[in-house]
């Protein structure tokens, strides 16, 4: 039965790498090489085509080509003046079998032999595709070794569409974590393996899995503690003693893995000799880790990518583990060590919004506590049907958040709210106004009551505005930019009575919208007492401003229970070169 439902997730997987949402034929930030993943790739033209792995002067003619990323972030100029790359070249390493058959291939086909046309896109897809499957099949072979066909079948299919790995092996799947998965699957596959036979190849296979892992993310080190304390048993005779007596009997082997990780670890080292002059760089620069104040809940629940928010399934995994644990269950120990471990590094990343795709790789693990969980659930009448609901919701809920990421273009979880989580929660059709709530925390729904308009400015009689020399449909308008960054600001007497909304509005203008969140320019509303600010809010206008159109934007602010006898309101560019064009701007007063 697992076999079938293996196959049938094959199926899933083709279907939605494919069919559903193919990276491999999008362009710009949407295509297979772009942001993150070009960083990982980058290596392999800078290397094969260019000739140019010192100072990468290629890099801006690929990004003005295909827009790939916003800027060139993937390397960093070094003291010597060399570019050194961001990333490990560990999945640069696994790109390269794909690279060379794209490269032979593009200009037969008639592409550009750049590394960064549709072939090239295609084939790295393709070997990241096949990596998932090879990963889904290895996590089948573990499972079986716990638990029984039907179960093991119910836990895959539960991993994959109930999880954000169905994101990361099916569409985002040559980033790093799809990869991972697959490695640390098969770590344990042949942990397994070497501890039931105790032959050399499944040394080499440990030692393989390991020094690729450790070679794409250094932090995977942390799975070298799985077949390191997979024998070790809380309840054993001796205990540490035992277990360390056990570890010295394999020596040989132990430092045969620790060779093989050592061999795949200097090909960076020399990289970083060769290209910066030191066997050692830092290459994340400015961003690091807070060991001593990790960001425990802001990763785990957080509306911005919060691990569990996103995969409530894996709620379970500690009721799982506690019973692996109990029943004393092969290698839980080890895993155990394992997931406390490596959540306590990933949490401790101080730029925690990389969020939950961080714990993908981890779900090799995770999926067998899960299984523990449901075995024990599923012996259970009452919990059992609670347990089904959980799972069917998590289903749902998790096809609902992926389609919303990908093809619905309604949620981005990277830079979501409480108040845009709770507005949109399990809706499939979400109204353009309410990606206002990204950045503001509330937004009016319905039909206003009793408006009454406090203020209107057309700019006409306005000579600082028109000094600026800017017309809107043959009308002086204000104007923003970089050089212009605040619009002229629009203030207003305002009072507390029945009506406890107000409404800022104003026509929008702009030939070329800023696609740079952090470059956007923001409608501000201010609410104040005299000289003292009682509350802020704002949006993005890029969010909902079409190009060439004439647009009336408007931000709703809900009247404080401060006091307050004033209303200001401006839009601010501080960064975009982007010229915006504004004109009739209106504040209202409603209920």
């Amino acid at each position: 039965m697992s076999r079938r439902t293996l196959y049938f997730i094959y199926f899933l997987v083709c279907i939605a790498s494919f069919l559903y949402f193919p990276k491999w034929k999008l362009s710009g930030t949407e295509a297979t090489l772009s942001w993150d993943t070009a960083g990982y790739y980058w290596y392999l033209p800078a290397t094969f085509i260019y000739d140019d792995l010192e100072l990468l002067a290629f890099s801006q003619d690929i990004l003005d080509k295909y827009q790939n990323t916003s800027h060139f972030y993937q390397a960093f100029e070094y003291e010597n003046g060399n570019m050194v790359m961001k990333y490990p070249m560990g999945m640069a390493l696994q790109f390269l079998p794909f690279f060379l058959i794209a490269h032979f291939i593009a200009p037969i086909l008639g592409f550009s032999a750049d590394g960064f046309s549709l072939p090239y896109q295609f084939a790295i897809h393709l070997e990241s595709f096949l990596f998932a499957l090879f990963g889904l099949w290895f996590l089948r072979k573990i499972l079986l070794n716990y638990f029984s066909e039907k179960l093991s079948s119910l836990v895959l299919i539960s991993v994959y569409l109930g999880t954000n790995y169905l994101s990361f092996s099916s569409i985002e799947n040559a980033m790093t974590h799809n990869y991972l998965f697959t490695w640390n699957a098969f770590l344990i596959y042949n942990t397994i393996k070497y501890n039931q036979e105790r032959k050399l190849k499944y040394i080499l296979f440990i030692g393989l899995s390991l020094g690729i892992s450790i070679l794409t993310r250094p932090t995977e080190i942390v799975s070298a503690l799985i077949p390191l304390f997979w024998n070790f048993d809380l309840n054993r005779g001796g205990g540490w003693k035992a277990w360390f007596t056990d570890l010295a009997k394999q020596w040989r082997h132990v430092l045969l893995v620790g060779g093989i990780v050592f061999a795949f670890g200097f090909f960076q080292l020399l990289y970083y000799k060769l290209i910066g002059g030191d066997w050692l760089i830092y290459a994340y620069q400015d961003q690091g880790f807070s060991f001593l104040s990790p960001h425990v809940y802001k990763y785990l629940f957080s509306y911005e990518v919060g691990w569990l928010l996103y995969n409530p399934l894996f709620f379970l995994v500690p009721f799982g583990l506690m019973w692996a644990i109990k029943s004393r269950k092969e290698g839980s120990v080890a895993m155990l060590i394992y997931v406390t471990i490596y959540l306590y590094v990933v949490t401790a990343w101080d730029y925690w919004l990389y969020g939950a795709r961080a714990m993908v790789q981890s779900y090799a693990v995770l999926g067998i506590f899960l299984g523990f969980a449901f075995e024990k659930l599923l012996k259970q009448k009452v919990l059992k049907w609670a347990l089904g609901f959980l799972i069917i919701f998590c289903f749902y809920y998790n096809l609902w958040w992926t389609h919303g990421v990908h093809r619905g273009a309604y949620y981005d979880a990277y830079n979501s709210t409480k108040a845009y989580f709770k507005h949109t929660f399990l809706r499939w059709r979400v109204p353009l106004e309410y990606k206002k709530l990204y950045d503001a925390d509330e937004i009016f729904i319905g039909e206003r009551q009793a408006v009454n308009v406090l203020k209107f400015e057309n700019f006409e009689n306005d000579s600082i505005v028109a000094a600026k020399g800017f017309y809107l449909n043959n009308s002086v308008c204000d104007a923003i930019n970089s050089n212009l960054e605040f619009s002229q600001p629009i203030v207003c007497e305002i009072q507390k009575n029945e009506n406890n909304w107000l409404r800022v509005s104003a026509d929008f203008y702009t030939e070329k919208r800023e696609g740079d969140l952090w470059k956007m320019p923001q409608m501000v509303v201010q609410i104040k007492m005299d000289d003292h600010l009682v509350k802020r809010s704002f949006f993005r206008t890029s969010r909902i401003l079409s190009e060439c159109k004439i647009q009336k934007l408007y931000l709703d602010v809900k009247k404080p229970d401060e006091p307050f006898n004033k209303l200001e309101a401006l839009v601010w560019s501080a960064y975009s070169d982007k010229l915006y064009l504004i004109d009739n701007v209106r504040v209202d007063e409603f209920r």
